[in-house]
């Protein structure tokens, strides 16, 4: 068992880059995005910057997720919707719950969701999230509980790992770390890491997204 779990095993490095996101074969987005170390000690902290602008109305997506030594989110504050006029969103995990505060310039309100632990905030439109997923899944085949932020709902992820397995990035043919998470709102999502722990691409099939690191970046 020990082998195997080394093989499985995913470090948490420090990163940035940016993920040109497409779906079929058109370029929507680009998302920068930054990991590392939680200044204040103990965990990570997961900041992106994605922009959907070719239609209308302009949506802009900016969260930062602050996770816990185990690596499952501890806080999350979410900038989501037009950019002159958005939504912030703030969540923080409490005793087998997670609250989250909407909060614009008409209203405030507030939800409260079940949190059993083991817990990753995703979101269908923000891509360098789903890292933490993989991070929550360096142990082997198993469950997390996913946070969307966004719709106000939490579900829980069967999530599988393959420490290696053949795809393309960039068009090039690439061998990767596979993990794929397996959930009602989105159905599969595939993750892939490089050997180092860098997130390299997610493909999410139902959505006909894929979002893949950018050469050098």
């Amino acid at each position: 068992m020990i082998p195997l779990l080394v093989a499985l095993a995913l470090p948490q490095v420090p990163d940035s880059g940016i993920l040109v996101i497409r779906q079929d074969s058109t370029l929507v987005a680009r998302e920068s995005f930054h990991t590392g170390v939680d200044p204040t000690g103990g965990g990570w902290i997961l900041d992106a910057n994605v922009r959907y602008d070719r239609g209308r109305p302009v949506v802009q997506l900016v969260p930062i997720v602050q996770v816990g030594s185990d690596t499952s989110v501890v806080k999350v504050q979410f900038d989501a919707g037009d950019p002159s006029a958005p939504m912030h969103i703030l969540g923080q995990v409490g005793r087998r719950r997670f609250t989250l505060r909407y909060i614009s310039r008409t209203q405030e309100r507030a939800r409260e969701l079940p949190d059993p632990g083991h817990s990753a905030v995703v979101d269908d439109s923000v891509f360098s999230l789903f890292a933490a997923v993989a991070w929550l899944a360096r142990g082997g085949d198993g469950s997390i509980s996913a946070i969307f932020p966004r719709a106000g709902l939490a579900e829980t992820w069967a999530v599988r790992v393959q420490p290696l397995a053949s795809t393309t990035l960039n068009g090039a043919p690439a061998q990767l770390r596979l993990i794929t998470a397996e959930g009602a709102r989105l159905g599969t999502v595939r993750i892939w890491m490089d050997t180092a722990g860098r997130l390299a691409k997610v493909e999410i099939p139902r959505l006909h997204l894929t979002a893949e690191r950018q050469t050098g970046r």
